[in-house]
């Protein structure tokens, strides 16, 4: 008989058993991420895990967002790119989101959110308004090297003439990654993320990430986090200061992953996630990396309580628009406090 129940820690090892047996499960099915999660934001978090006959045929992970403004939800998983039910058969799919939609009702939730590699047969909305970009990497930095369009290298080689210069690390290069991560959210009008968040990835994920960051006479003008697991690398999280983009660090810092990747012997580089057609989806489409739809589906009683899927042209551009020119000081503070709550991101 088919029973879904929720898993706590004392689950964790037959939870990654099953995890680990799939060869297409995704690094953020992890039960790591749930402690990560649970210490950055202290959300409530729903493991679902499918059992029949006393063995695993399924799991999928949800987290709270308890959001009294625009909406309560359940995601599987917000601040990340991926999540999604991971299952043996539609039957087990099927379950899984049925247990889903109780637990949504017991805690007064609105819509729930699966953010997933693939689309699922199920009764849910799904939109394809997101891509993830992934390039296969070369054999060699000479081959990678040649790969690269002449705009690109040329954009590199005017970084290394410009002084620029390359960091890679762990928790050492957390706060100059932060400093510029917090500056270009605020530029482009998002409240940041806390950085308790990075400090607890550091923190349950040591061997699987690490923190590239570009300087100019010490001062940090780019950076990236970054999360290894078997074969590829992704980045998740990049940013730059917009005042030294005409020194393309960007550029300069995609680089040195793909030849830090490279040189780990890796075979795939995951850029992230992005809207298709925006500017951050141009600059990742110019390394030849392939676009992959990404479909993040929803369960809803009513669909005019969805998010939106344009903030930037919804009731929040004027939000937007303020919070682009508030100081620093003040976005960085009211950021994580905000942006805890708001399962967009």
């Amino acid at each position: 008989m088919l029973e879904i129940m929720i898993a706590s820690d004392n689950n964790q090892k037959e939870w990654m058993e099953y995890v680990n047996s799939k060869p297409h499960a995704h690094f953020y099915y992890d039960y790591r991420w749930k402690k990560a999660l649970e210490d950055s934001f202290g959300h409530q978090c729903f493991y679902l895990m499918a059992k029949e006959g006393g063995k695993v045929s399924g799991v999928l992970p949800l987290i709270f967002i308890r959001n009294r403004i625009i909406a309560s939800s359940l995601v599987s998983i917000p601040f990340l790119n991926y999540g999604g039910i991971l299952a043996d058969d539609k039957v087990t799919e099927l379950f899984l989101l049925n247990k889903a939609i109780s637990i949504l009702k017991e805690v007064k939730g609105v819509y729930i959110e699966i953010r997933g590699l693939e689309k699922l047969d199920l009764p849910m909305i799904t939109r394809e308004h997101k891509v993830t970009m992934r390039l296969k990497l070369a054999a060699d930095m000479n081959a990678g090297w040649q790969e690269l369009d002449a705009k690109l290298r040329n954009q590199i080689r005017k970084a290394e003439k410009s002084g620029l210069t390359f960091k890679v690390g762990k928790a050492e290069l957390l706060d100059g990654f932060y400093r510029v991560f917090c500056r270009n959210m605020r530029d482009l009008g998002t409240p940041v993320i806390g950085e308790n968040l990075f400090k607890n990835i550091l923190k349950y994920f040591p061997e699987e990430t690490n923190i590239f960051i570009v300087e100019q006479k010490g001062k940090t003008v780019a950076s990236s986090f970054t999360l290894t697991h078997k074969d590829a690398i992704e980045i998740p999280w990049a940013s730059s200061i917009k005042n030294f983009n005409k020194l393309c660090p960007n550029e300069f810092m995609y680089w040195e992953v793909i030849k830090y990747a490279i040189l780990k012997g890796l075979k795939n580089f995951d850029l992230g996630r992005c809207t298709k057609d925006s500017g951050t989806y141009r600059f990742k489409k110019q390394w030849a990396a392939a676009a992959k739809p990404l479909y993040w589906q929803y369960w809803v009683e009513e669909e005019r309580y969805l998010p939106t899927d344009k903030p930037k042209e919804s009731r929040f551009a004027p939000l937007i628009f303020l919070w682009r020119r508030l100081p620093l000081f003040v976005t960085n503070t009211l950021g994580p406090v905000i942006a805890k709550n708001i399962p967009i991101f």
